[in-house]
This record gives C-alpha cells, sequence and structure tokens, in this order.
C-alpha cells in the first residue's frame, strides 16, 4: 500500500547559482520580506528577499559581539528582533533586523554553561525558549537573559530528552521541541505540561531515524524533518502521520534540518549538505 503523500512544488533554490554562498546551513527564518539563513560553516547569518536576492550578511567567526563559534538556532520575534543561539560560544546573541548587534548573554543552567541549539520566541509573552546540548533540557528566559523556568533532563520518558533541537512556538503559546537521540518530538504547554509524543524510532510512516527540524502551519498540522531518511513527514496536532511531503518522483531531500513555512505556505529547507536552502509550494 503506498504511503500517503502531498504535493509540493519547488520554486527555487537558495543560492541559485553563486557556489560558496553558503556552507552547512542549519536553520532559517523568515520576517516579512525577508529570509534569514544560518549559514553554520561561514559563521554568520546570510539575508535573502524571499525570491533569494542576496541582501547582507553579518557575523564572523569569534567570540567577541556580534561573532559566531558554530551557530546553528535562529529565531525572530514579532518586532523583527533577530536571536542567534551561538552554540560554541555559550551564548545566545539579540540583534536589530538589519543585523546590528544589540546584547548577548550566555545561557546558564544550574551554574554549567550550556550549549544552545535552537531558539524561539513565545509570540504572546516575548519569552525565549532555549534547548540545551549538554543539560538535555529546555530553558525558558526573559529578553535579559533571566532564567525563568526549565524542563527535562537526560532520559527517554516523556518531558525527558536525549539532545534536544529544534523549537517552535504556536501563536497559542504550545512549544514543540525535536529530542534528536530519543527519534521523536515533543509538545508542552508554556508551562512545561507535556501534551502529546509524535514519533518513534523506525522507518516506516510516522516513524523516525534523526529528526532535525519542526514547522507549524496556521491550521496546525506538525512538519518534521528528518535528515537521516531525507523526508518530511506531516502530522496533525494529536500526533497522528498524514503524509509525506513530496513533489512527484523528481525532488529528493539531503540532509533537510531547519525548516519554516511562511504566511503564504511556502516551505523554507535547509538542506545541509545541499549547502542551500530549497523553497517549495505547500499545495492546499
Amino acid at each position: 500500500m503506498p504511503i500517503p503523500s502531498h504535493k509540493i512544488t519547488h520554486l527555487r533554490d537558495i543560492p541559485k547559482k553563486e557556489p560558496g554562498l553558503l556552507l552547512l546551513p542549519t536553520d532559517v527564518a523568515v520576517y516579512k520580506s525577508r529570509l534569514y539563513i544560518v549559514d553554520g560553516g561561514h559563521q554568520r547569518i546570510v539575508v535573502t528577499n524571499l525570491k533569494g536576492k542576496y541582501l547582507y550578511s553579518f557575523g564572523q567567526e569569534g567570540a567577541g559581539d556580534g561573532e559566531f563559534q558554530n551557530p546553528v538556532g535562529i529565531g525572530i520575534d514579532e518586532k523583527g528582533t533577530v536571536f542567534v543561539a551561538d552554540t560554541s560560544n555559550h551564548r545566545i546573541q539579540i540583534f536589530d533586523t538589519k543585523g546590528a548587534f544589540k546584547s548577548s548573554f550566555q545561557v546558564i543552567s544550574e551554574e554549567v554553561l550550556i550549549r544552545p541549539i535552537d531558539i524561539a520566541v513565545d509570540p504572546n509573552t516575548d519569552e525565549l525558549y532555549v534547548t540545551g546540548n549538554n543539560n538535555h533540557k529546555l530553558m525558558v528566559f526573559d529578553q535579559s537573559g533571566k532564567l525563568l523556568r526549565e524542563w527535562g533532563r537526560n532520559g527517554e520518558d516523556v518531558g525527558e530528552f536525549r539532545f534536544p533541537a529544534t523549537v517552535v512556538v504556536t501563536p497559542d503559546s504550545v512549544v514543540a521541541v525535536v529530542d534528536v537521540f530519543n527519534t521523536r518530538a515533543q509538545l508542552f504547554t508554556g508551562a512545561g505540561e507535556y501534551l502529546i509524543e509524535i514519533g518513534k524510532w523506525g522507518v516506516l510512516q510516522g516513524q523516525l531515524v534523526r529528526p532535525k527540524g519542526v514547522a507549524i502551519d496556521n491550521s496546525g498540522l506538525i512538519y518534521i524533518s528528518d535528515s537521516y531518511m531525507n523526508v518530511i513527514q506531516v502530522f496533525n496536532d494529536e500526533g497522528k502521520f498524514q503524509y509525506l511531503l513530496k513533489e512527484g518522483d523528481a525532488y529528493q531531500f539531503e540532509t533537510p534540518a531547519g525548516i519554516t513555512l511562511d504566511k503564504s505556505n511556502r516551505l523554507y529547507v535547509a538542506e545541509m549538505l545541499k549547502h542551500k536552502v530549497s523553497v517549495f509550494q505547500v499545495e492546499k
């Protein structure tokens, strides 16, 4: 029996032609007419318009203000403030929409420096949700860097994590966290109350091997990229598998990592080993 699939149309690749513009991109975010790409291999953020035209970039390798060491995740709030998980510098850096440095804070939990992997902003509270690599927790900070609450620990039970990665927060403050080595995503309330689990280890539909990115569309469908199986699967808000995204037999993802959707239901996929962001229209 064929696996259910849903049509997507490939619109463009970013970059279109320029070799070397991106190296191992890990995450993407959209704000109004701009696309922000974590260009991890070049230790910077690349900004294009939504058609892929290069506009500017900011950052370089280092530990100073506005410099990066292995940035991984990015989040943008309703005002256009850009938050970057500067992973190996153990901090969150904050920029304005044009990439000017504003401030930063170290990610500290239980007096230990933490490697942040991703960051998402709650649109209702402006709180910052940060996944921690070496403490296996989800941490919530205010924008000054004060730790407000946290949950999780290294484990396989519900509410526990093994190397949490991408995090997103919906307009109604539901938090979705990719729990990489537990091969699942978990959903919580903003207060940390466990809601549901999506996926388990395996190669069949609805199963995951190396989940990396997560995005939620306006209807509440949950998109999860799998960088090992090179697919993006879609689940409903109860965690039930719906379909694979597919463009006929013509398109094959390669190490899809961070993903995001814009208001026009266009899907942006950071394909790490192809050194590009691919853009698709998700058909209704």
